[in-house]
């Protein structure tokens, strides 16, 4: 058992925090660490995928009870998030990482990524809780608007920049526009939002883009399908302004790298 060698005493309790949206996302790792996101809101509200070397794969919504929302709060109330570090790492290679994201409002309050287990032992207990709860729910499956079979991931494009969004942060927006509300309101776009995915099928260098063109002002978005009537979804805030710093801007004059390890940064 990881934590069943040695127990600390309780830290007081830290209520300061009271967080719209928690996250958490695992890497993989050279072997059979399970890969997979879940994400969990105020009103219970989950939403979780399973990539690979989960006892469920897919994606799939749930509403969590109670005892174990108030349960995941009590835990992360033992630690204090503003104190964490934004990334604990071991020298050893090869490891997972879990990375644990915290949301107020629309906007990313913090990001913590763990590598090979080395944050403190509190926070540990809190996120491995979090990250096997989802197989004590109901789960009902839902789809990606064109696949089940991928990790979807988004990345806004204005004129020359290029802004990406890792796995959580696609994950946080998808949950904002599935969640929307559609509207006839009209709005000046300055953003294309695209999609790309990665399947365990695919090299480092191939991406999937979806058939949908989908235009924003970081509040609004126009989704057009193929042959379908375009939509435009409101979903109440400007995302892009509120969480453009945390996001990973490029320039289009200069080439982006190709990662060798394309599933733990986007993943992350």
């Amino acid at each position: 058992m990881l934590f069943g060698s040695f127990s600390r005493p309780p830290k007081p309790a830290n209520t300061a925090h009271t967080f719209s949206k928690i996250m958490l996302a695992s890497s993989g790792c050279f072997g059979t660490c399970p890969m997979e996101l879940i994400l969990i809101d105020s009103n219970r509200n989950v939403l979780f995928q399973g990539i690979r070397y989960t006892n469920t794969i897919g994606l799939y919504t749930a509403k969590m009870p109670e005892r174990m929302y108030k349960h995941i709060l009590e835990a992360f109330s033992k630690v204090d998030i503003d104190t964490l570090k934004n990334r604990y790492e071991t020298r050893w290679t090869d490891l997972e990482t879990i990375t644990v994201l915290f949301e107020k409002n629309g906007k990313i309050y913090k990001s913590i990524e763990d590598y090979g287990h080395k944050a403190p032992y509190e926070y540990q207990a809190a996120y491995t809780y979090l990250r096997n709860v989802y197989s004590k729910l109901k789960l009902k499956q839902t789809l990606f608007p064109d696949s089940t079979e991928k990790a979807l991931f988004y990345y806004f494009t204005q004129g020359k920049y290029i802004y990406y969004l890792n796995g959580l942060q696609s994950m946080l927006l998808y949950d904002y526009l599935r969640n929307g509300v559609a509207t006839q309101d009209t709005y000046t776009a300055k953003y294309e939002l695209k999609e790309h995915s990665y399947t365990m099928k695919l090299t480092v260098t191939d991406t999937v883009p979806t058939q949908a063109n989908i235009s924003s002002d970081g509040r609004y978005y126009t989704i057009k399908y193929k042959n379908k009537k375009p939509v435009t979804i409101d979903i109440g805030f400007n995302f892009f302004e509120r969480n453009m710093n945390m996001f990973d801007k490029d320039s289009t004059d200069a080439k982006k790298p190709v990662d060798d390890d394309i599933q733990f940064k986007q993943i992350k």
